[in-house]
Order: structure tokens, then sequence, then C-alpha cells
């Protein structure tokens, strides 16, 4: 009976170790340091100066880079009241997205 358990126990942990390595997010480049912003979208904003990149986190677990944002676009991000007006005008007008991958979702 205890032999049983012991079997049990393994495949449990085998299956366990599938999901987690099924769930956990794989990405296609590092993560930036981000930080939360006030947006009814975006869960969070991070940008890389020598690259001159931000990475996007919507709420929904997606990440994006953007290419050729100015470390201006980024302080104004950061600064402003009114986050998604600006991100519309000054990100999305002009620049290219690329997912890079799925976190988990983040519920408010």
């Amino acid at each position: 009976m205890q032999a049983s358990f012991l079997e049990l126990g393994r495949q449990l942990q085998s299956l366990m170790g599938a999901v987690w390595a099924h769930m956990s997010p794989k990405l296609s480049e590092p993560e930036i340091d981000r930080h939360f912003v006030k947006s009814t979208s975006i869960a969070t904003l991070g940008y890389d100066a020598d690259r001159r990149c931000l990475q996007v986190e919507y709420y929904s677990g997606h990440l994006y880079r953007i290419d050729d944002v100015s470390a201006g676009t980024y302080q104004l991000l950061q600064s402003t009241e009114e986050f998604d007006p600006v991100f519309q005008q000054q990100v999305c007008a002009g620049c290219s997205f690329k997912c890079i991958g799925c976190l988990l979702p983040i519920y408010r």
C-alpha cells in the first residue's frame, strides 16, 4: 500500500512539473524593469535607453517591445496625468509593436 502512495506522489510531481513548464512565460528577449501606469489597458511600462525601446505589458499579459522611442517620449509618458491619450498620440501613431511573449494576466 505504501509503495502505491510513493508511486502516486512521483506521478503527481511529474504532472505538476509538466504543468509548470507549460504555464511559465516564454519570452523572446529579456524583460526590462517596468513600473505600473494609470491606464485602462496597459499594466506596466519600461524603457531601455541604450536600445531606445519600450516594453509594454497589457493587462491581458501580452508583452510588447516598441522600438525607436525617444527618452523624451518616455519621460512624457511617466509624467502625464492622461496616460492613454498621450500613449496613443506619441507611441501608437508612429511606432511598430512586436509581441515578445505572454505573461500571466494582471487582474485589477
